[in-house]
């Protein structure tokens, strides 16, 4: 396929941005149109009831959302995956349930904000497990690459839905990169997170640099290992254990609340009490 290749520097480092034509994933059909307003909501659409099941299945967020607002995270969804090239890789082939639970982590990372399409990525790899990243000389589980892909092993991406409060969840993870690059490399589409994310850089440094001098009987060490690291751990917690987050962190949940414009400690309360 052809493209347009852009190089520009970015803090001394060239970052490689390819626009290319790519054709969507095709195997998600509708049900029916749906009525649907607001701002960042693209092609209002239902998903047929053995799609929206995969979600009813393996997405607590989505469980725990209100009928209107259970269309708009499927719209979001359907938008989501219609400009988003899947690629499959060692004869892996994709499925719907691979399809909507990557785009479903997007999804939900992205739900209180306005943006939600990371234009920067164009292109979401799979692989059926983990795979050898040539450059590093190491088998990597995900990739979240400046050139404008994510890569993903299913096995691992899965295990992630199917143990809800483990604070692992490799879709949240890269997807929380990708958030954090696609504001670094210029892609501002939404005012309120550019605004919050130079907030969170203030008070996320804070709470890095005193993480690195003093361990956390909470969050797991791999936090430790960088900036970025720090805020995809600590986003993976603020959707599993929020309510441990909140007591271990207080400062970082309200945070990253601030940030997401999202409260899943009270939305998991609501969720119980209507059990």
């Amino acid at each position: 396929m052809g493209g347009v290749i852009f190089l520009f520097f970015l803090g001394g480092i060239i970052v490689v941005v390819r626009y290319a034509q790519r054709s969507p994933y095709s195997g998600i059909q509708l049900s029916r149109k749906t009525k649907l307003s607001g701002y960042g909501v693209f092609h209002p659409a239902k998903l047929q009831r053995k799609d929206e099941a995969i979600l009813l299945k393996y997405c607590p967020f989505y469980q725990s959302l209100t009928v209107k607002q259970r269309l708009k995270f499927q719209a979001r969804l359907m938008k989501f995956i219609s400009i988003k090239h899947f690629e499959p890789k060692k004869r892996l082939v994709l499925s719907n349930e691979m399809v909507i639970l990557i785009a479903a982590s997007a999804v939900q990372l992205t739900f209180g904000i306005t943006d939600y399409r990371f234009l920067h990525f164009e292109r979401i790899i799979i692989y059926p497990e983990k795979f050898f990243n040539n450059q590093m000389q190491r088998y990597h589980l995900g990739e979240t690459n400046n050139k404008g892909w994510l890569v993903f092993s299913w096995k691992h991406l899965l295990k992630g839905y199917q143990d809800a409060h483990d604070n692992i969840h490799l879709g949240l993870h890269e997807f929380s990169h990708a958030l954090f690059l696609n504001h670094v490399v210029g892609k501002k589409e939404d005012w309120h997170f550019s605004t919050e994310f130079e907030n969170w850089k203030k008070t996320g440094s804070r709470d890095f640099f005193h993480l690195k001098k003093n361990d956390s009987s909470y969050l797991r060490p791999y936090a430790k290992a960088n900036f970025m690291e720090f805020f995809a751990v600590c986003v993976e917690c603020f959707f599993e254990t929020p309510h441990l987050l909140q007591k271990h962190h207080p400062s970082i949940y309200l945070s990253i609340k601030k940030l997401l414009k999202l409260d899943p400690a009270k939305t998991y309360n609501k969720r119980i009490n209507r059990k």
